[in-house]
């Protein structure tokens, strides 16, 4: 096929918006839909060389196998290497374990299904993993394994089929990814069914260039820039993905592909040298830029100043044309002096099997804890443990009245939530005033009746039954008088459903759902005598603050590396802030943020202590600490007097989940 280098000016304005995107650089928040582009021109590129060879009748699956594999694992296998010697000496060995799965998975390119897998309640930040971004690689390698012989069977039975066909499957494909984006978005994200329409619009773009020739469109050509610049700067983290949305940049990247050919204004800008020469490195500086990042996390700090991040995006390039002239292009060669196609493709499968042996090692090994500067981190590293308040039973079980979830026979107190209603439990059972309860908590559930999230491992309807019985149960026991509700109010970030198994991701329905539901819960409980108290979470910044604690013991000591501005408390934070003022004047609400932040800095220890156990979770110790410092059930009595001397009207709300 003719080379075109607008396409590697157009892997330009895929790879660098990823960049920036991880690298968290101010104003690009939807950075990440460079990867939609990049699937979009692995398309079409893929589908032209197999249709190209399909017309010239020497089309061969080891001869297409054997380009894929010159073409993405001599790099992928360079940087992995370079990543382990890091992960060698500045990983944890619980790190350390999970890197070497993560290893095994990308030899098995099947890590987007293991990163699916992982995404839960209690795992470490993302943003640590070097290899996480492996997961569109084994997007496009799980399509490679079907593409081609579909192709072939369609070519040679019914080719007239062929574009027909193509529409079908990627109208099916994104109607998948946009059911996903409310019922599964997490599997929508990193699964492959939800991801194939964006490799077969590149593929139904090779397929209408090699029939048609397109009239010429100066505009169509630049609209299909502005569509991916606009998506970059426009689109958020909350923007679901792959969606309807995702229309928009992979669109624009079809219309550059279609209208962005020679004598375009907008090849003459792709074809910009710079551009070309960053398109032309492209895939090497991909797979280094989350390396570094991750690794400079794990062995600096979570947040990473801007500077630091320069000089990390200097070195991913500078290591990337160093992958690219010395790793990628030797491979590729044929001929005299390169690799002939049978040695490719054994060498190939014997460094598959080797990253395959020696990640799942490291994970059996449990991540080498015999490594020299490691000797005493597994006790350390047991402060990181899940912090289930008074028992474990009072965790996963749903309701309970078990006698280990209670500080007496006679409790006057409920403490309801999810994990970070959990998290306090500590904290109260050591603050100076007594304060007897009864803890009823179930992971991934908030206050909320008549509304829940929805996730495999807790499903929206197990968490409003547990509602339902909890307050049931509250307000036929005439001795509990005060009832403290706290979560991280994660149901803000949606989908929220509703108990007919309707659900909404609009935020403003979300917000207007949860406040109608507390509202109601409220005005119940107050009719039942009851004084109520909702209590905000943590501060948090969406890094893992535990881990970044365990880092610094192990290298400097430094727990104020850990620390981070209040200006930078995470979206999710701010929701729930918003959320808890507008219920002011309804309820007594407390804000943690004051206690742990003080001019502008949100602090992570506490007297020497380890506050935090994640992203946003007290540690156990921490959460001790923090009661007997703070006296956190003072606070609370002190909140719930306020709502018994004011004793509020009608309460009651139209709650849309009745």
């Amino acid at each position: 096929m003719r080379y075109r280098p607008e396409i590697d000016g157009l892997r330009a304005f895929a790879v660098v918006p990823v960049l920036l995107f991880h690298g968290k650089v101010p104003g690009f928040p939807g950075g990440y839909v460079g990867v939609d582009v990049f699937f979009v021109i692995s398309g079409y590129l893929i589908a032209s060389i197999l249709l190209d060879d399909l017309d010239k009748k020497r089309f061969s699956l080891a001869r297409f196998y054997e380009r894929r594999a010159r073409r993405i694992l001599p790099a992928l296998i360079f940087v992995i290497l370079f990543t382990t010697v890091f992960a060698w000496f500045w990983m944890l060995p619980s790190e350390l374990a999970e890197f070497g799965k993560s290893i095994a998975a990308v030899a098995l390119f099947a890590s987007n299904i293991l990163f699916w897998r992982q995404i839960g309640y209690f795992r470490p930040s993302t943003e640590l993993n070097p290899m996480l971004h492996t997961w569109s690689l084994a997007v496009e390698e799980q399509f490679y394994l079907l593409f081609p012989v579909a192709l072939f069977l369609i070519w040679r039975f019914w080719r007239r089929g062929l574009i027909p066909i193509t529409v079908a499957v990627l109208v099916v494909s994104l109607a998948l990814a946009q059911w996903a984006t409310v019922d599964a978005p997490v599997a929508g994200f990193y699964l492959a069914p939800t991801r194939f329409w964006e490799l077969l619009a590149g593929v139904l773009a090779a397929m209408v260039l090699r029939r048609n020739v397109l009239p010429k469109s100066q505009i169509a050509g630049l609209l299909g820039i502005v569509l991916i610049c606009g998506s970059v700067v426009f689109f958020t983290p909350e923007t679901p993905m792959p969606s309807l949305w995702t229309v928009l940049p992979v669109g624009g990247a079809v219309l550059i592909v279609f209208f962005g050919q020679q004598g375009s204004i907008a090849a003459q800008i792709l074809s910009w040298r710079p551009f070309v020469g960053i398109g032309l490195i492209s895939y090497s500086v991909y797979l280094f830029h989350q390396p570094l990042l991750a690794l400079a996390r794990l062995r600096l700090a979570p947040e990473l100043h801007m500077s630091t991040v320069a000089g990390l995006y200097a070195a991913t390039f500078a290591l990337a044309w160093f992958s690219w002239r010395f790793v990628e292009l030797p491979m590729r060669r044929r001929g005299p002096g390169g690799m002939t196609t049978p040695k490719v493709l054994s060498v190939s499968l014997a460094s598959l099997v080797a990253l395959l042996v020696g990640g799942t090692l490291l994970n059996l090994s449990h991540g080498a804890p015999w490594r020299p500067g490691y000797a005493n981190v597994a006790e350390v590293e047991e402060d990181l443990r899940p912090n289930h308040g008074l028992a474990e039973k009072c965790a996963e079980h749903g309701f309970t009245l078990s006698r280990d979830c209670k500080t007496s026979d006679n409790p006057t107190a409920v403490v309801w939530g999810d994990s970070y209603a959990m998290a306090l439990i500590p904290a109260l059972v050591t603050s100076p005033t007594k304060f007897d309860f009864v803890q009823q908590t179930y992971s991934s559930c908030g206050p909320f009746p008549g509304v829940a999230n929805h996730s495999p491992k807790y499903p929206w309807d197990s968490c409003i039954a547990f509602n339902d019985q909890v307050l049931d149960w509250i307000l036929n026991h005439a001795e509990i008088s005060t009832v403290v509700m706290t979560s991280d109010y994660s149901e803000l970030l949606g989908p929220l459903y509703y108990r007919n198994g309707a659900n909404t991701t609009a935020p403003d329905e979300i917000k207007s759902a949860l406040e109608s539901s507390l509202i109601d819960t409220i005005g119940k409980l107050h009719d039942a005598g009851k004084s109520v108290v909702l209590v905000g979470p943590p501060p948090r910044n969406d890094t893992d603050l535990g881990r970044c604690y365990l880092h610094q013991y192990i290298y400097s000591g430094d727990f104020d590396l850990c620390d981070f501005y209040e200006k930078n408390i995470s979206l999710l934070d701010r929701m729930a802030a918003d959320l808890l003022a507008d219920l002011g004047d309804v309820v007594p609400t407390v804000d943690l943020v004051p206690l742990i932040c003080h001019d502008g800095i949100c602090k992570t220890t506490l007297g020497g202590v380890n506050l935090y156990r994640d992203t946003g979770h007290l540690s156990i110790e921490g959460s001790r600490l923090f009661g007997e410092r703070f006296d956190l059930a003072k606070i609370l009595e002190a909140a719930a007097s306020t709502w018994a001397q004011k004793p509020k009207p009608v309460l009651h709300a139209v709650n849309p989940s009745q």
